[in-house]
C-alpha cells in the first residue's frame, strides 16, 4: 500500500479508458494500440466530484478536518506516444485512487493512493495523514539521534 502526493497537473486517464487498435488511412499501418480518450490534469479530473468535509484525528488545537473527494483513475505514466491530434501522451498505467484535499487555509493537494476499489473516503484520507506521522518519526530520529551525521560502511 502507498500514498503519494503529486501536482495538480499530474495526467490521469478515466478509469474505463479502452486502448483501440485505429486504422491507419494512409502510410503505413499502426503498430500499437491508443487510448481512446485524452488524458486530463488531476485538477480538473476532481472539479466535478462532491466534496465532503472530514475529521482523522484529533490535534493540540482540537479536531484536524479538511474538505475531501475521490475518484478511481488510471495514471498516465506509461510509455509516451505521439497519438495524432492529441500530440505526445503518456499510456494509460495501473487503476489507482485519485484524491484531493482543500484545506482550511485554502490551499489544495492532491494524492495517488493504491488501495482497493472498495475503500471508502475516510479511509483513504487516514491514509494519507499517516504520512505527517511517518515524516515526524524521521524528522525526530534525525536530530535527536544525530542519524542525519550516521555513514555507515560495510
Amino acid at each position: 500500500m502507498w500514498a503519494v502526493g503529486i501536482t495538480r497537473q499530474q495526467k490521469d486517464y478515466p478509469v474505463d479508458v479502452a486502448l483501440v487498435f485505429p486504422m491507419a488511412g494512409l502510410g503505413r499501418p499502426r503498430l500499437r494500440h491508443i487510448p481512446d480518450s485524452k488524458s486530463v490534469a488531476a485538477e480538473t479530473m476532481l472539479a466535478d466530484v462532491t466534496w465532503l468535509s472530514l475529521s482523522w484525528r484529533r490535534g493540540t488545537k482540537g479536531r484536524l478536518s479538511a474538505r475531501f473527494a475521490a475518484m478511481r483513475v488510471r495514471v498516465a505514466d506509461g510509455p509516451p506516444q505521439r497519438i495524432g491530434d492529441m500530440g505526445g501522451q503518456h499510456m494509460p498505467g495501473a487503476e489507482v485512487w485519485l484524491v484531493g484535499e482543500h484545506r482550511t487555509n485554502g490551499e489544495r493537494k492532491y494524492y495517488l493512493v493504491n488501495l482497493p476499489a472498495d475503500t471508502s473516503l475516510k479511509t483513504l484520507a487516514a491514509t494519507i495523514k499517516a504520512r505527517w506521522i511517518c515524516e515526524q518519526a524521521h524528522q525526530q530520529l534525525k536530530e535527536e539521534l544525530g542519524l542525519d551525521h550516521f555513514e555507515g560502511r560495510s
